[in-house]
Order: C-alpha cells, then sequence, then structure tokens
C-alpha cells in the first residue's frame, strides 16, 4: 500500500469515527434523564459488542483495605513502572477498554503498569478519587520500587488525578517520579478555557451540558470547582517532573493541557504541550487509528528522553 493510500485509509477511518461519536455519545449530553448510573449502563453495554482486544483482566493486587489495583506486564522484565489513572469523568469506568490500552503502553513503554480502580462518584465524591491516586503512588514506593523508575500517566478525569498526585506528593515532601503524561486532561472544572466554548461545536463527544453533569456528580458543591485538587490550573505547579500533555485542537479540553502546560513552563518547570488535529477526547484509547500508535510512540520517546537524561 503506497502512501498516499495509507493517508487517505488513515484520514477515512478518523472521519468515519468522529462521525459515530458525533451521532451516539454526543446528544447523551443533551438527554432529560441522563445520570451517572445510566451513563455507566450505556457503556457496560457498548463494551459487551465493541471488538476490544486485550480485555481480560490483569494480575490483581490490593493496594489498601478499599483500594485493588491490576498489573499488566510487558513481554520482557524492567524495572519502569507506570502508574496509569483511566478517565471516565470520575463517575464511570470502562475497564475492558483501559485494560486494553494498559498492555498497549506496557509493550510500547516497556513498563509494568499498575492501574487502580479507585472508587467513583457520586458514591464516592471528591476527595476519594484522588485520595486512592495518591494511596496507588504512595503503594508503589512503600513497596520499594525507586521514585525515578516510576512514570505517571492518565487521560481526561484520570490526567486530572495524575497531575493532582504529582502536586498532592510533591506538597507532602514525597519523592515525585521521573516524569508523567497525561490525555486530555481536565485541568479547569470551571469549564473557563476559550476551548470549552470555541470547541463545542467541533468536539465530537461533550458538550457544555457534561460539564454540569459532572460536577454536580463528583463535587459535594460547586464552591470546591476552584480547588487545587479539582482544577489543578488553580495549583502552584513549581518543583513538578518533566510533563507530556497530549489533546485534539477540536475538542473542548484542548485548552485545559495547553493551558497547563505554559503555567508549568512559566514556573520554570518542563512541559510539553502536543496537539492533535481534528481527533476525539483521548483518541489514543481506539487503537485502530494511526494516529493513537503515533502519540504513544511519542509518549515512549518523551519517557525514554527523560531516562535517558537522568544521572
Amino acid at each position: 500500500m503506497n502512501n498516499a493510500v495509507t493517508q487517505r485509509w488513515a484520514w477515512l477511518k478518523r472521519k468515519s469515527f468522529n462521525w459515530v461519536l458525533r451521532a451516539t455519545v454526543k446528544p447523551l449530553w443533551s438527554r432529560r434523564d441522563l445520570t451517572p448510573f445510566e451513563l455507566q449502563r450505556l457503556l457496560d453495554q457498548a463494551c459487551t459488542w465493541l471488538p476490544i482486544a486485550g480485555r481480560a483482566p490483569g494480575r490483581p493486587e490490593r493496594v489498601n483495605a478499599h483500594l485493588l489495583a491490576e498489573w499488566f506486564e510487558p513481554a520482557q522484565p524492567t524495572q519502569r513502572v507506570l502508574l496509569y489513572l483511566h478517565g471516565g469523568a470520575w463517575i464511570t469506568h470502562a475497564p475492558a477498554l483501559y485494560r486494553s490500552l494498559a498492555r498497549r503502553l506496557a509493550q510500547t513503554l516497556q513498563a509494568r503498569v499498575l492501574m487502580p480502580d479507585y472508587r467513583l462518584a457520586p458514591a464516592y465524591r471528591f476527595p476519594a478519587g484522588s485520595d486512592d491516586a495518591l494511596g496507588a503512588y504512595k503503594h508503589l514506593l512503600d513497596s520499594g520500587i525507586p521514585p525515578e523508575q516510576i512514570v505517571i500517566g492518565g487521560d481526561s478525569a484520570g490526567g486530572n488525578l495524575a497531575l493532582v498526585t504529582l502536586i498532592r506528593a510533591r506538597d507532602a515532601g514525597l519523592p515525585l517520579p521521573a516524569c508523567g503524561f497525561m490525555f486530555s486532561p481536565v485541568t479547569d472544572l470551571t469549564l473557563g478555557s476559550a476551548s470549552s466554548h470555541r470547541n463545542q461545536l467541533s468536539d465530537v463527544m461533550f458538550s457544555l451540558p457534561a460539564g454540569a453533569l459532572v460536577g454536580a456528580a463528583y463535587l459535594d458543591d460547586m464552591s470546591q470547582v476552584r480547588h487545587p485538587w479539582v482544577s489543578p490550573l488553580f495549583a502552584q505547579v513549581h518543583g513538578l517532573p518533566p510533563l507530556l500533555l497530549q489533546a485534539s485542537d477540536s475538542e473542548m479540553l484542548a485548552d485545559d493541557a495547553r493551558n497547563f502546560a505554559e503555567r508549568v513552563r512559566a514556573a520554570g518547570g518542563q512541559a510539553e504541550y502536543s496537539s492533535w488535529h481534528d481527533l476525539p477526547h483521548v483518541f489514543q484509547m481506539a487503537g485502530f487509528l494511526s494516529e493513537a500508535a503515533a502519540a504513544l510512540q511519542e509518549v515512549r520517546r518523551f519517557v525514554q528522553r527523560v531516562f535517558d537524561d537522568k544521572p
């Protein structure tokens, strides 16, 4: 297959995937009966018929009395560990999808991946999920894994939790991991970024009502929305390890990633923002997209540079 045909096929897959999401997912946020529980039911239903490779559970590990996690191992033994925090707006989880992604990340990064099943809202509201994410990181340290061998990552709400974990670990005086990467992280739950409004039409998955539903489910009251553990854009961002933040230029959260990276750089830190064209929120999940594979390779190169630069 020549290059022109390959590019055309990639374009068709991207456009088709966007169309399906726009037709099926985006209208959900206009439903008056939509609740976190209904959203989880629909997600569970979709995952039963989606052809997801690698959906089998990983090796279980108990982090503490209420927190379970799963390990996913690469083909070759390695000391590197990735703590990965799944997305789902703090209210849903799709284990089949995330187990598949965890296995791809394990192979791409040559890292053992620990993915905790953190507590979800509205049954467990803020800061339960954040507490569990930090607890999982402490668990790795307490297990004797050197922090310089740890990478933290996450997507969407999980990207938010990854950033918040770094901030909380820094403030608690814990040693920080080598680096972190985030796919379309939520950094400003006030939805105050320009792209939250500019990209309402181009975003194939979300609209502003999504933010209202998520905020109402995750927070006890909306006065918490500027808390730095809810919207890390309002946190002090000095002293963080090198970061890579990826997002699509057409999604509502594009500026969440961009603005956070700019704040880190302004504070003297290292943060790269990588913009991808006309792709859905957390497109990295879609293993059939060539852009998803390219994005994971960008993460691999970023992580390897950080490890190569270590003394």
